[in-house]
C-alpha cells in the first residue's frame, strides 16, 4: 500500500478499537472486535507470527481460489457474537472414494494446478515444499505449548498450521487443528490435549498424499517427544 502496509494498517486498527474501546458497526450492530485477514504469498511460520501480533485474525495464502475465499469470508462474517468472536467453521471434508482423496481434496489441488505458467515452476510443488517445511515446526510447537502450559502461544500454532493445511487442501488436517485452536481459545490447555494426540499420524497422512501428488517421496521428520 502507498503508505503503510498491511501489518502496520492491523496495528493500527487494534490500537484505535482499544482506545475507543468499541469496534466499527457491521449492518447496524456493533462488533467486539474487526475481522482482519492477510492475503499473503508467504506460508512461512515467522510471517504468520508477525501478522498475527499485529492484530490480525486469519491468512489466506495465495494462489487462492473463489471457494477458498468463500470459506474465509464464511468463517468471519457469520456467527460474530460477543461472547466468541474469533469461531471458526471447519473446513468441509471432501467426499471422495481413495484414501488420498479423504485426506486431500483434489479440487484445490487442481485449482492450484490451473494457474501454472508454462515454463515456470510448479505452484504446488512449491507450496508442498513450504508446507512440509513448515508444518512440522508448528507441529512441534504444538506439543512444546501444550506441555508448557502457554494455550495462547497453543492456539496461535495450530491456527497457522490449519491455514497452511487448508490452503493445499488437507481438511482432514485443517479441521483437525481448527478444533485444537478453538479448544485453546475457549478453554485453556487441558481441553486441547487429547485433540493433540493424533495431530503427529494427520500431519504424516497429508504430508504423504501431497507429496505423491507431486511425485515425491520420503519421511516427515516427527518433533521430539
Amino acid at each position: 500500500m502507498p503508505i503503510m502496509d498491511g501489518v502496520e494498517a492491523a496495528r493500527q486498527i487494534r490500537e484505535i478499537e482499544n482506545a475507543s474501546a468499541r469496534t466499527p458497526s457491521i449492518d447496524g450492530q456493533t462488533c467486539v472486535r474487526l475481522p482482519i485477514v492477510a492475503l499473503t504469498a508467504h506460508a512461512l511460520g515467522e510471517v504468520r507470527e508477525k501478522c498475527l501480533r499485529a492484530g490480525m485474525d486469519d491468512f489466506l495464502v495465495k494462489p487462492f481460489d473463489d471457494r477458498q475465499m468463500a470459506q474465509l469470508l464464511s468463517r468471519w462474517l457469520t456467527q460474530r457474537t460477543a461472547a466468541e468472536p474469533n469461531n471458526s467453521r471447519p473446513l468441509p471434508v471432501s467426499p471422495a472414494d481413495n484414501a488420498t482423496q479423504q485426506i486431500i481434496d483434489e479440487t484445490v489441488i487442481k485449482r492450484i494446478r490451473a494457474l501454472d505458467r508454462k515454463g515456470r515452476a510448479s505452484r504446488l510443488e512449491r507450496a508442498v515444499s513450504q508446507f512440509t517445511s513448515i508444518a512440522p515446526v508448528l507441529v512441534a510447537t504444538i506439543h512444546e505449548k501444550s506441555e508448557g502450559g502457554d494455550p495462547e502461544a497453543l492456539w496461535r500454532a495450530a491456527h497457522s498450521l490449519k491455514s497452511s493445511a487448508g490452503a493445499l487442501g488437507a481438511t482432514i488436517l485443517s479441521k483437525h487443528c481448527a478444533e485444537i485452536e478453538a479448544a485453546a481459545r475457549n478453554s485453556g490447555i487441558e481441553p486441547a490435549k487429547p485433540l493433540i494426540e493424533t495431530l503427529d499420524e494427520d500431519l504424516a497422512d497429508a504430508v504423504r498424499c501431497l507429496q505423491s501428488l507431486i511425485g515425491v517421496g520420503g519421511e516427515l521428520v516427527e518433533h521430539e517427544k
